[in-house]
């Protein structure tokens, strides 16, 4: 779990010096003043930050100071799950030369830059059926599928990059101890590739593509896996991402959904969602101080 901030006394409360754990009202001695609100009994509660009873004054006479409610706020954003493609990196050009050489190898028109970068998003079966012709059976998906693995997993690095500033962002928020993980429809070893060649060593805690067996976005069942990991709840959990699949993966999973701007969903299309859109890099991580 998170560190916990620092405690701090005010003017209603301090530690206790017999239990460390336990906050209790400060109430001087006998003879040192009159009896006030603070001495009354006291309800036994669960302090969220710290996660240990503490004995919290409920009478509505009692104000707790500014200082005492800003330093024991409850961090709502803890760790944060990031999409990859269209989120973290550009991958758009080489996965769609891959895929025009998987096609051709078949005998199938190619696409251009925008029809490809609307099949993205569900993995690549799924991009490869939608570049196929309608008519045609999912075998011929699935041969393509595989003539666009076996390509891409010699030429990925080619049109494969990080959007500008993501490498300060990421670096900036393992520096705050935030943990970071991605959690993508990309084939696993692509995934896990692309990370361990583009980014730093240790930037992510966790890093999770689709794996045989297992269901694909927006199943949550690999952000919850990951939450389990980082072990903290998914509702303290930021999942980042540029699609609607990555929005339904977060609420889901319980999780807070963060969109950005820039990948491969039309902008219209995630305006419509209601939710606030991230619009460059710094919003990011101004977004997670302001919610941390």
């Amino acid at each position: 779990m998170a560190t916990p901030l620092p405690r701090q006394r005010s003017q209603e409360f301090c530690a206790s010096s017999a239990d460390d754990n336990i906050l209790k009202p400060l109430i001087p001695h006998a003879g040192e003043r009159p009896p006030t609100a603070c001495d009354a009994p006291l309800e036994i509660g669960v302090d969220p930050i710290f996660h240990y009873e503490s004995r919290i004054p409920r009478s509505p006479k009692i104000r707790v100071a500014k200082s005492t409610i800003s330093t024991y706020r409850w961090r709502v954003i803890q760790a944060a799950i990031f999409d990859l493609d269209g989120t973290l990196v550009d991958s758009l050009p080489g996965i769609a030369a891959s895929l025009n050489r998987a096609l051709a190898s078949r005998g199938h028109d190619q696409h251009d830059l925008d029809a490809v970068r609307s099949f993205i998003g569900n993995g690549s079966w799924m991009l490869c059926r939608r570049g196929v012709p309608a008519p045609l059976p999912d075998s011929e998906a699935d041969a393509v599928n595989k003539a666009f693995m076996e390509d891409y997993n010699c030429t990925w690095l080619q049109g494969t990059e990080l959007y500008s500033g993501i490498a300060d962002l990421l670096a900036m928020l393992k520096k705050k101890g935030m943990p970071l993980a991605v959690l993508s429809n990309k084939p696993h070893s692509f995934t896990t590739d692309i990370v361990a060649s583009l980014f730093a060593p240790g930037t992510f805690d966790q890093v999770l593509g689709h794996r045989e067996g297992t269901e694909p976005k927006p199943d949550p069942a690999g952000a919850l896996e990951i939450a389990a990991a980082l072990d903290h709840p998914p509702s303290n959990i930021a999942f980042i991402g540029d699609s609607l699949v990555d929005l339904e993966t977060a609420n889901n999973a319980g999780m807070k959904p963060r969109l950005v701007s820039w990948g491969y969903r039309p902008l219209e299309e995630l305006s419509a969602t209601g939710e606030a859109l991230l619009h460059s890099v710094p919003e990011i991580l101004e977004h997670l101080q302001a919610s941390a």
